[in-house]
């Protein structure tokens, strides 16, 4: 399984446990953020710095704090790092 399936099926998951508007939220951050994210960096290749790494760079683009936050908490539970 390739890290945008286990994206997907991490979404699914999700779907049947909260509102609509959250999924929404996480729909929203997976298909701008993440799945390119996952791409370029593997699931298994995954550690805190390459995080890290990433969302300062984000932030650098110009995203909020709080985006950059919601973000890594989403990459932490997509990954159970």
């Amino acid at each position: 399984m390739n890290s945008s399936d286990i994206c997907f099926q991490w979404l699914e998951e999700k779907k049947i446990s909260i509102k609509p508007l959250s999924y929404d939220k996480y729909e929203r951050a997976v298909n701008k953020y993440l799945l390119s994210f996952f791409q370029q960096y593997p699931i298994d290749k995954l550690d805190q710095h390459i995080i890290e790494d990433y969302l300062y760079h984000q932030i650098e683009l110009g995203i909020s704090h709080s985006t950059a936050k919601f973000l890594k908490s989403t990459i932490k539970s997509i990954t159970r790092i």
